[in-house]
């Protein structure tokens, strides 16, 4: 039986709702990260992908590794 560590208590909907969207969130950013790296001449419109990327990062406070900029 999972136990809530937030509520102490057996483990509650909204936690798991939140954990998963938190899973979820990181694989976004992973992506993105990866995205930002990459060497590919891809855009999105007319901006490049890494600074697409990029610019996403920032929005959501994920802080951007000057070496890829």
């Amino acid at each position: 039986m999972n136990t809530c560590e937030r509520h102490g208590r057996i483990r509650c909907g909204e936690c798991a709702y939140i954990e998963q969207l938190e899973e979820e969130r990181q694989k976004l950013i992973e992506g993105l990260q990866r995205m930002a790296e990459s060497d590919d001449e891809w855009y999105v419109g007319s901006v490049p992908m890494q600074k697409f990327a990029r610019d996403i990062l920032k929005e959501v406070g994920v802080t951007v590794d000057l070496a890829i900029i």
